[in-house]
């Protein structure tokens, strides 16, 4: 019996050979290794394209490693150039539906919504040059852009009035859509009083992040939100849903609306973030401004009230519900946190407010709520580490930031100012009228005290540290006992904070090696605490040094900070470390972004930089990098406009007699608190309400 001839087939020819990155993802065609692997039909037959690098767009619709995108829409992309095409035509931040399977799993697949991204990375297509049988060499090309204008910064409200949904979302806004009724959603009812009450006052705050800064535990987060102004659109969430002004907001309006938000105000302080959103985009919906009680030393005053604890559960795809449940407010807990790495915020100096028939560990948020209706405290989420034999854990307790706190920053908001924090530099520990007595305090100062306390047991505050370059540093010493401030006693955190929050300065009488002195100490200002300004630099995501590095470790904000790596970039093959500081290049100091900038600018692919780079311990290591700008290039990352400080993008394209006097001007350009802040940040109709638009990504050549 004669067989027919075998057909060989050219491996050469379906192995991939081009992919398509965006929005941090990378897809290529489905090679035959992994159609062999999971029994499935490999390219040019392939079902979708496959997922080889789930990044940033993929990572936010819930898109992983393996999956085969098989519909964008009704389109089929059963290739690379087919998904370039169906994705090119949609602008960034549309959301589009994606029917996608994973290669473990052929029998089931699924649809999702995708929000994509040309703000925060480029789209490009990368095919391998065929010229010769055995080239290595890869070409860029970058992906067509939609089919109408760019977005424009200063967009108006009524500037997408007309123009398609698409368009409109090219410009972060929604359109003026053509409905029968106007835009509205409805609330759940609620089941007993205080859910009723609040229940048109709660959202849920959805937040993604482009790149890694700031020491940040995580690049996706979810929390309970609270609306407290409708006419500016504000809402308070925790900074363990918000911890930084760099990413996408989203927030969801009771059972069907899904908003843009924008970063306003990041505390520097407390576990409060501040965003806005248009009130216009929620329509008719019902939404309440939520009122908040404002009454100092509430976790004394309030102790023993009974209240309840309201927050949302759920997400976008299940839709979310109410949950409740009663509690009496209890005694504060004083939480002390050591270090965490890599260095992150972690709030300090804050009388929390508590619950008795509450676990702090309940993974609930929301708002405290009394009999009234009003809001005690937002019960929000605290990241902290712990270690769990040997190593460090990221953790989240929840407890109540009182209304007062709140109070305090929203204000000014609504009246389109930054809020006015001042501080002397320090963080406060309690310590007992024992210890107190024998660090040396006499016998008639602490009877005193035991007989005008109003808390049990009596304690006082003391320094347990002080930040780098502040007025503390100078001026206190650790384990100084706080008596008063200008002649009023102390007793509490936030005694402390009212005691500063309007002086340029103050007089401390502090107990210090048994002795009693007086301290004259200047108050220094801060500002919105957010990252303004970052450098994409050979796979090295850099920033300022953030606060936390000179606030938990003592190192000076100088220097370009390594905040993260991409994986297989010349940063990570050359030994560039994350939470080190850059402080010289080829001898050349750096303080900050710009002076890094312009002592690597002229380097060109190929060439070698030798880079200084100290650790959060003062160790010093000299690496040399070698740069490849054509699969790395540098971009420059900055936020615009709200009282940004763009000195980076603003003097990139200068002549260098302005780059030389911007230098020379502000070696620490961007680390002064509060510096260009007084511009409206809320309200504005020329300010975008996407938080994405308001930031600009920007391509640096290299300089002649």
């Amino acid at each position: 019996m004669a067989y027919p001839p075998p057909q060989v087939q050219d491996l050469h020819a379906i192995t991939p050979d081009e992919y398509l990155e965006m929005g941090e993802s990378i897809f290529n065609n489905f090679s035959y290794q992994q159609a062999r692997n999971n029994n499935l039909p490999c390219h040019p037959n392939a079902a979708g394209t496959y997922v080889a690098q789930a990044g940033h767009m993929l990572r936010q619709a819930g898109i992983s490693v393996g999956s085969l995108i098989l519909n964008v829409g009704k389109t089929p992309t059963p290739n690379v150039r087919a998904l370039e095409a169906a994705l090119a035509s949609c602008p960034d931040g549309a959301q589009v539906p994606i029917r996608y399977m994973h290669v473990s799993n052929r029998h089931q697949s699924a649809v999702t919504m995708l929000r994509v991204d040309r703000r925060w990375h480029a789209m490009n297509r990368v095919v391998r040059d065929s010229s010769t049988p055995f080239s290595s060499d890869w070409v860029t090309s970058a992906s067509p852009t939609p089919p109408f204008s760019s977005y424009s910064i200063n967009a108006s409200a009524d500037s997408t009035a007309g123009r398609s949904a698409a368009e409109a979302a090219m410009l972060g806004r929604h359109p003026t859509p053509e409905r029968k009724g106007k835009v509205r959603t409805r609330f759940a009812p609620g089941s007993n009083d205080a859910e009723k009450a609040i229940s048109p006052s709660l959202v849920q705050v959805h937040f993604s992040m482009p790149y890694m800064i700031d020491g940040t535990a995580g690049a996706e987060f979810k929390g309970t939100g609270l609306v407290v102004d409708t006419e500016k659109g504000l809402v308070v969430v925790d900074r363990n849903t918000v911890p930084c002004s760099l990413g996408d907001v989203n927030i969801s309006f009771g059972s069907s609306l899904h908003v843009p938000g924008r970063v306003c105000f990041i505390h520097p302080l407390h576990n409060i973030a501040v965003l806005s959103y248009d009130p216009k985009s929620v329509g008719d919906t019902p939404v309440k401004a939520a009122l908040l009680c404002t009454d100092e030393d509430m976790t004394h005053e309030k102790k023993g009230t009974k209240v309840t604890l309201v927050g949302l559960s759920g997400g976008l795809r299940g839709g979310t519900q109410l949950s409740s449940h009663e509690a009496k407010v209890a005694d504060s807990i004083r939480n002390i946190t050591g270090f965490s790495h890599p260095p992150r915020f972690q709030d300090c100096n804050l009388d929390t407010l508590n619950l008795n028939g509450v676990s702090p560990t309940s993974q609930q948020d929301g708002a405290v709520v009394d009999e009234k209706g009003q809001v005690l405290a937002f019960w929000g989420s605290f990241s902290m580490q712990v270690n769990n034999g040997g190593r460090l854990q990221d953790v989240q307790v929840f407890q109540g930031i009182p209304g007062d706190i709140l109070s305090e920053v929203v204000e000014p908001l609504k009246a389109n100012k930054i809020p006015s924090l001042k501080t002397l530099g320090a963080e406060y520990e309690y310590v007992g009228l024992n210890q107190v007595r024998l660090l040396g305090l006499d016998d008639a100062a602490v009877v005193d005290l035991e007989a005008s306390t109003i808390r049990w047991p009596p304690t006082l505050l003391a320094v347990r540290r002080r930040w780098e370059g502040s007025p503390a540093s100078k001026l206190l010493e650790d384990g100084d006992v706080v008596l008063s401030i200008d002649g009023k006693p102390v007793r509490t955190y936030r005694a402390v904070e009212l005691a500063v929050r309007s002086k340029e300065g103050v007089e401390l009488e502090v107990l210090r090696g048994g002795r009693k002195q007086k301290v004259q100490i200047p108050t220094m200002n801060l500002g919105t605490d957010e990252t303004r300004e970052l450098l994409l630099w050979a796979g090295a995501v850099l920033q300022e040094p953030p606060a936390a590095v000179s606030r938990q470790r003592g190192v000076p904000r100088e220097g370009a900070y390594v905040a993260s790596l991409a994986r297989g970039s010349p940063a990570n093959w050359y030994g560039l470390q994350p939470t080190s500081r850059v402080v010289e290049v080829e001898g050349v100091p750096t303080p900050n972004l710009l002076a890094f900038l312009e002592a690597v600018r002229h380097k060109k692919t190929g060439e070698s930089v030798r880079i200084k780079q100290a650790d959060l311990r003062g160790n010093v290591e000299v690496s040399t990098l070698k740069l490849d700008l054509e699969y790395w290039p540098t971009h420059a990352v900055t936020r615009a406009g709200a009282g940004a400080d763009p000195t980076l993008l603003e003097s990139v394209n200068a002549g260098e007699a302005v780059r030389a006097a911007v230098r020379k001007a502000g070696s620490k350009a961007g680390t002064a608190p509060g510096k260009g802040l007084d511009a409206p940040v809320v309200g504005d109709l020329g300010q975008p309400m996407d938080n994405r638009y308001t930031w600009e990504r920007r391509l640096l050549e290299p300089a002649p």
